[in-house]
């Protein structure tokens, strides 16, 4: 959709669609991760899930550098297509009366919690807002600067892969604690 936008209009409708699928999909992968893996490998699984926007980062600095160019931007969006379908070739499916995630003690609702739930989703919102438009400030600051389009794409290379380091040694490193629901006490 990126990739053959023909205006800002269309631009903007496309990341929409765009986020409207990551929308969906981080509470399923999430939901997925907490009944399937446990202990410390649970903290480092989570650490690679939530490294998806700087490995998107990460991508998205490969292709600057090695196009060494801004202008085949549709290029990239194409092979960035290419790079999310082979997951979806490659990950096998669950039968349809595969596990479910386990159902909560105790009979409370929860949309007893909507408040404090609309309060983290709003949160997260402008957290995935920020670190993204951080990333791309960068980038069009150095190439506005005078930096060369893979100086650039090298710098947000870098940063995305302290980035993703950071967020799985530290979720490998401290996501082994007996889980307490603080939000709920």
């Amino acid at each position: 959709l990126v990739a053959v936008a023909q205006g800002p209009a269309t631009l903007a409708l496309a990341f929409v669609a765009l986020g409207m699928a990551n929308a969906v999909i981080q509470p399923a992968s999430n939901g997925t991760l907490a009944t399937a893996v446990t202990g410390r490998r649970q903290g480092a699984v989570f650490g690679i899930v939530q490294s998806a926007v700087p490995a998107a980062t990460l991508l998205a600095g490969l292709l600057l550098s090695s196009f060494d160019d801004v202008r085949p931007w549709r290029q990239a969006m194409a092979i960035l297509l290419v790079a999310t379908l082979l997951p979806q070739i490659i990950v096998p499916r669950l039968p349809a009366g595969g596990p479910r995630a386990p159902r909560r003690a105790g009979g409370t609702s929860p949309l007893a919690h909507r408040g404090t739930l609309l309060a983290l989703c709003a949160g997260g919102f402008m957290g995935s807002a920020a670190a993204t438009t951080v990333a791309v400030f960068g980038v069009a600051s150095g190439l506005s600067s005078g930096l060369s389009p893979a100086a650039a794409g090298g710098g947000l290379v870098l940063g995305s892969l302290c980035c993703i380091a950071g967020r799985i040694l530290t979720s490998w490193r401290w996501g082994d604690h007996t889980p307490r629901r603080l939000l709920l006490d």
